[in-house]
């Protein structure tokens, strides 16, 4: 409970309340602290307005005929996911947005149905505001102290504020990748073509679904009904090559991988171009063979340097190749120790393996902690990736 509430409110948050409560009650400024804790209702509205956004998606695309799928909350390392109603919730940390999904059946996958979708999580941020100004007065007061605490105020003007952000035509990015905001989706919809795809991306999704799961033989055969499609042959060859690397076949993985290179095009898609350099060097690494993985994660990571997933393996790069310091410079920040996962779990391998040839001895001790105790957290591909480490180290010791 304490890393869910850590996730949605962090520490700057109950320090203000904290600030506001001991300043109220010791009278010393009534209207910094009606101030403060203006703000805090303000900031928890936001919150919970992010919630009832993503939930309006889901309500709006079932209205529409859709199947609700799943709803992801906040950015970065995953906190905790579970389901409700058959509806998958994936609660991470940095919940400062979100995205929901919603699964059409071909012949309810219409521009008025994706007009709902799109437009669900603003009506629904919208109805909330009005229905509490119907029974409310509404005032703008709340953003000083001239009249006391008013959370009714501070949760309308929140909802309001987020249905008109919803609306601004611009990407966000998820995981490396540009997504539209819901105004650009609407923006653009008046233009798509019927029937623009006669792709049915049930399966696709499904196996999303079966890699989270661990199911990876079985994703690999739905990811392998796409592979001769046009739209999704790229992407379909990736993903199957990830499996496989996940379930220890690493040179069926980088045979999968190494095709994509020959179907991509590095120009219109350079996202693309880069998770498969970025894949690539990650299967040598795991190998431990040192052949191109310079070349391979520098590609990926002048492409998007701020992606942690890049950055994670271009760390690890640095430290292969004797760059320590550089490597865990890059790598340290992305360890969080509060909120283990694969990603996380693996740099600390690297940091571990560094901070060991470096001699520092109680941090080395420390990610060796961390990934002990987070084993179950690894796939076969990293868990491949300890053991080389382990032994390389057993072989260093014995010269």
């Amino acid at each position: 409970m304490f890393k869910i509430l850590n996730a949605i409110f962090p520490i700057y948050f109950w320090l203000i309340l904290l600030i506001g409560i001991v300043v109220l009650v010791n009278n010393v400024n009534v209207e910094i602290a009606y101030l403060l804790l203006n703000l805090v209702a303000f900031l928890f509205s936001i919150k919970v307005g992010v919630v009832i956004h993503e939930f309006g998606h889901l309500i709006f695309g079932k209205l529409a005929g859709g199947n609700p799928k799943r709803i992801v909350l906040g950015k970065s390392h995953e906190v905790k996911r579970f389901t409700v109603f058959d509806i998958k919730i994936i609660l991470n940390k940095d919940f400062n947005g979100g995205f929901a999904f919603v699964e059409f059946p071909p012949e309810k996958n219409t521009k008025i149905n994706q007009f709902l979708l799109s437009s669900g999580g603003c009506l629904t941020n919208l109805i909330v505001a009005g229905l509490l100004l119907l029974c409310i007065d509404f005032s703008f007061s709340f953003l000083s102290s001239d009249n006391g605490f008013q959370f009714t105020s501070a949760f309308i003007f929140a909802n309001s504020l987020i249905a008109i952000i919803s609306l601004i035509p611009y990407h966000v990015e998820y995981q490396g990748v540009k997504v539209p905001t819901d105004g650009l989706t609407l923006l653009r919809l008046p233009f798509k073509k019927n029937n623009a795809s006669n792709v049915d991306f049930n399966a696709f999704f499904e196996a999303q679904e079966k890699f989270e799961e661990k199911e990876f033989d079985a994703a690999i055969q739905l990811y392998k009904k796409y592979i001769n499609i046009e739209e999704t042959k790229v992407l379909a060859h990736y993903n199957t090559g990830i499996m496989y690397s996940k379930k220890g076949d690493i040179d069926e993985g980088m045979s999968w991988l190494e095709s994509c290179l020959n179907l991509v095009d590095k120009e219109k898609d350079k996202m693309m171009f880069a998770h498969i350099n970025n894949g690539l060097a990650w299967l040598k690494l795991v190998k431990g063979d040192t052949g191109q993985i310079d070349i391979l994660s520098k590609t990926a990571y002048s492409i998007k340097p701020s992606f942690y997933y890049f950055k994670g393996t271009r760390g690890a790069v640095l430290i292969e190749l004797g760059k320590i310091e550089a490597g865990i410079k890059m790598l340290t920040p992305l360890v969080d120790f509060k909120y283990p996962n694969s990603q996380t779990v693996t740099d600390a391998i690297f940091l571990y393996y560094g901070h060991t040839v470096l001699n520092s001895n109680k941090k080395a001790q420390k990610f060796f902690n961390f990934v002990s105790k987070n084993l179950d957290r690894l796939s076969a591909d990293e868990l491949l990736v300890w053991k080389r480490i382990q032994n390389k180290l057993k072989t260093t010791e014995g010269l």
